[in-house]
């Protein structure tokens, strides 16, 4: 593990280095949901303050905690690993001695693991400020449910992701697949609409689906979560454990088309 590790490192001190991409991305964030407050603080007025049992400040928690995950930037593996398959570089990395999938992931997470703090402290402290506190009950056990659903859609999108960027080795070019596996994810992960708010046929998708699996943590807001968690939970383990083994097969195939054919 110490050559992923030293991966993690160099790409961490290199992108903590880049303060305005940093910064950028936080305002982007603070124009998004200086929208989004004026839109849903319409909506919830209009409904009598609560909306299929959220309110206001936990439908803005919610989305909040969409986009501090997003800032991790986990989705970005796919397209480094398509870029490199496609522009022949992965055949270099191929002869070092480590996993190329475990090696693209410690570099990602390095990349984005700057973005993911500060953003998560910058939006909590924004969000307090202008949302102020959730209406829900903060307990140890909440807490280790969420630490929970964090990790476990963390590790489910570097897997689901990672599948997509093997896909280069034949597709000529991944990006239609990208883009629609990643917006499925955002609107089935309540990027902008919290699933609790979703019709019933919908919310089901959302929630017995790798694309919504990704993003579980948005449901630790929702009026129903501690009785749904373990539900929720057992579904990203089911999940990651299928497309671990598919990610296997398709990297051990992968490797040998690229050996075979020279990419």
């Amino acid at each position: 593990m110490r050559p992923y590790f030293a991966l993690f490192v160099m790409f961490f001190r290199e992108s903590l280095a880049q303060r305005s991409t940093i910064i950028g991305s936080l305002l982007l964030w603070c124009l998004r949901v200086t929208v989004l407050v004026g839109v849903y603080s319409v909506a919830f007025r209009a409904r009598g303050g609560s909306l299929y049992g959220m309110h206001f400040s936990e439908t803005m928690w919610s989305i909040g905690v969409y986009f501090i995950v997003l800032s991790l930037g986990v989705r970005h593996v796919a397209k480094e690993m398509s870029k490199e398959i496609r522009l022949g570089i992965v055949e270099t990395k191929l002869n070092k001695p480590f996993n190329y999938l475990l090696a693209m992931l410690a570099t990602q997470l390095g990349r984005g693991c700057p973005h993911f703090l500060l953003s998560g402290v910058f939006i909590v402290l924004v969000s307090l400020f202008i949302i102020g506190v959730p209406h829900i009950a903060i307990t140890s056990l909440w807490i280790l449910q969420s630490a929970a659903l964090l990790v476990g859609g963390l590790l489910l999108a570097l897997i689901f992701y990672g599948l997509i960027g093997l896909c280069a080795v034949w597709l000529e070019d991944v990006d239609p697949l990208y883009w629609i596996l990643d917006k499925a994810v955002m609107v089935l992960g309540g990027a902008y609409i919290p699933v609790a708010l979703f019709p019933q046929g919908v919310r089901f998708v959302g929630e017995h689906t790798p694309f919504g699996a990704v993003m579980f943590i948005t449901h630790i807001f929702n009026p129903d979560f501690s009785a749904r968690w373990l539900g929720l939970f057992t579904t990203q383990i089911l999940w990651f454990g299928i497309l671990l083994v598919c990610v296997g097969y398709a990297h051990t195939k992968a490797i040998h088309s690229l050996s075979v054919n020279g990419g």
